[in-house]
Formats: C-alpha cells, structure tokens, sequence
C-alpha cells in the first residue's frame, strides 16, 4: 500500500499521453520518465513562466524515484532560484509545484517543436542548395537508390526524406 504522505510528481492524462509519444520516438526512447521530466523542467524555466496546473493531476513519478535521482538537487535548485529563498525547501510540495508548472509548460513546448513545427530542411536547419545535394548523394550511395529531381524538391523536412527511404 502506498505511503499516504508520499508526494508524486504529477502530470494530468493529457501530458502523460504527450510524454508517452515522445518515449516511442528514437530522440527520446531510452530517457525514463523522470528523465522527461527533467528535461520538461528545464525548458519550461528557459521559456520563463510557468504553467499552472489544473485539479486532474495523477501521480506518476513517485517520491523515492525523485529522492535518488540527481533531477532532485535541479529541482531544489530552480525553486531556490524562483522564490529567491532556502526556505522553500522546507516546503516539498511548494518547491515540488514550482517544478510541474515549469515542467507543464516545457512539456507544451517539446511538443509543440517536436511535433508540430518540423525543422525545414533550407530554412531551419540552414542547409544550402549544394548541402541538400550533397545529402541526396549520399542516401543513394548509402542506401544503394536513385532519388528522381522531382521527389527531391518534396524533401521539405526531415521526416519527409525519412519517409521517402521507407518505401
């Protein structure tokens, strides 16, 4: 039976299933949740507000993951910093809410430019014309094909010319 006074760290369902689909993809496959949520916390607070949370929290890192875990001592540190105060550290489930709300708002990020904006080949990732050749090349040398001109003119991102080698 679980200990009563045991503190979780909380996502809502909808974050959970955002967390599940970054755990299927190749980026992220090998973190353990706690690791996410580290990396969530981080980019919430380089973003610079926090994502209150809403009354549907459901327990899925429990206490004793976080107190052997190095992801305690960043937490501990980004409440120090927000509260500009040691005392915050008496109080877990304040400095463990500061955490979630940073952490819910990176989560929103990390989807948003994970899955929502995929980086454009020319634009994002700064390649030129000759860098896009150069990288057709060498799919074709690598994966023994020819690429028609036609198709590369559709390799807008990087899952598009994933994509295209799969077939």
């Amino acid at each position: 039976m679980a200990n009563v006074n045991e503190r979780r760290i909380n996502f809502n369902e909808d974050d959970y299933e955002i967390v599940k689909r970054l755990l299927l993809e190749n980026t992220f496959k090998k973190l353990q949740l706690i690791e996410i949520f580290a990396l969530d916390m981080i980019f919430g607070k380089k973003q610079g507000f926090r994502t209150p949370l809403d009354g549907k929290k459901t327990g899925r890192i429990r206490n004793e993951t976080v107190e052997h875990s190095d992801v305690n001592y960043l937490m501990m540190a980004i409440a120090v910093e927000e509260t500009g105060s040691f005392d915050i550290l008496a109080k877990r489930n304040d400095y463990f809410t500061i955490c979630e709300e940073y952490a819910k708002t990176g989560l929103s990020f990390l989807e948003s430019e994970y899955f929502e904006n995929p980086k454009r080949l020319v634009n994002d990732l700064e390649l030129e014309s000759l860098d896009v050749v150069d990288l057709v090349v060498a799919f074709e040398k690598e994966f023994n094909i020819k690429i028609d001109d036609k198709d590369i003119k559709q390799f807008q991102t990087v899952e598009d010319i994933v994509k295209y080698l799969e077939k």
